[in-house]
């Protein structure tokens, strides 16, 4: 016990920038017991770590609500009474949810990941963060799930940087995106009743620059038809869209009906296409053709190509409108002829741009 004490009073005298760079090394859980130590360590820890890393401290043997609820109330105290900018990670394997949780008035949060938490049920997240610069929802653990009722009030003017992996929530009242620069959009078990409401996840991030948007196991087209009016990405320049329908059998018109949504994207650059789950034969293409693929789009990148007389044609849709195409790219995919037959095909193809070349990889 002597020895102990004899430790600890060396400790103690230590300076705090010295005890702050040990804390640095350890785990956040053990960095954060150190504040019952006494009133000096009790927010000591908050100058030692930049990133709070929850991912290991929810296991479902020892989680409860009341432990959620004062995990909330640290967290925000925590980021409240903090003067450095923090990355905070919260994960866990746990179906405990909580009614509504809450992240706000941080100036210091600038990176939050919330990864398989706090998901039961009717619920809400609500994030304020004028600081908040990357934000990643990911809560794919709802794939299955059929009582999926969350709103999601997002109000983060610095946001450079936003996923979203999930399931459509009851509401979006995402507002001040106007610096978004990328958004990864992922959403699972696509259908009717959520086609509205993705609309207007879509309409909170209109200003994003480079959008990447999949759409995994739906029984419905992604968007109403006529779109909504207000529904309009005029900074896009650069848009990835992959429909992917699991084992269902669904209709390829999402192919015709996704370059429709082309209209609302006037200054698209690049645009890549995953065409995995496009084997069925579509009849007709539209007829009206967006403005941005006749005066702005310079490469188009086809995944999966296949060489099925459907893909073809569409790679003719490309280049007899596409008036500023400079490229080409397709990557190929379970081959039906040999390449230099696909090769031969695509070179035949008319176009409109002299300077379009094909690139195959």
């Amino acid at each position: 016990m002597a020895k102990q004490a004899k430790y600890e009073g060396l400790l103690d005298s230590l300076p705090d920038s010295i005890l702050c760079h040990i804390l640095s090394f350890l785990p956040t859980r053990d960095a954060v017991r150190t504040s019952v130590l006494s009133s000096r360590w009790r927010h000591l820890f908050i100058s030692s770590i930049s990133k709070l890393d929850f991912k290991d401290c929810f296991k479902e043997s020892r989680i409860t609500v009341d432990r959620i609820g004062s995990f909330k109330k640290f967290v925000e105290r925590t980021l409240v009474i903090s003067d450095s900018s923090f990355y905070l990670l919260i994960a866990g394997d746990t179906e405990i949810g909580y009614p509504r949780w809450l992240i706000s008035g941080c100036l210091v949060l600038e990176v939050l990941v919330l990864f398989h938490c706090f998901i039961n049920g009717a619920s809400e997240l609500n994030i304020h963060g004028l600081s908040l610069k990357r934000l990643v929802l990911d809560f794919q653990n709802l794939v299955c799930k059929n009582d999926f009722d969350w709103l999601f009030v997002i109000d983060a003017p610095s946001l450079v940087y936003f996923k979203y992996f999930c399931r459509v929530g009851r509401g979006y009242a995402l507002r001040n995106m106007e610096s978004l620069e990328k958004a990864d959009i992922t959403i699972f078990n696509f259908n009717d009743v959520d086609r509205e409401r993705s609309e207007a996840l879509l309409r909170g991030i209109c200003n994003v620059r480079v959008l990447h948007l999949s759409i995994i196991d739906h029984d419905a087209p992604l968007l109403r038809t006529p779109l909504d009016p207000v529904l309009a990405f005029n900074k896009l320049v650069e848009l990835q869209f992959k429909n992917h329908c699991g084992f269902r059998n669904v209709s390829v018109t999402w192919i015709v009906e996704f370059l429709e949504f082309l209209h609302r994207t006037p200054n698209l650059k690049t645009f890549i296409l995953d065409l995995a789950d496009a084997d069925r034969v579509f009849e007709s293409l539209p007829e009206q053709v967006p403005s941005c693929l006749l005066y702005h789009l310079k490469e188009i990148s086809i995944l999966s190509f296949k060489g099925y007389t459907h893909m073809f044609k569409l790679v003719s849709y490309f280049q007899n409108h596409a008036l500023a195409l400079e490229k080409i790219v397709l990557s190929i995919n379970v081959l039906r002829e040999c390449p230099s037959s696909i090769i031969e095909k695509l070179l035949s193809l008319p176009k409109k741009s002299k300077k379009c070349e094909f690139v195959i990889c």
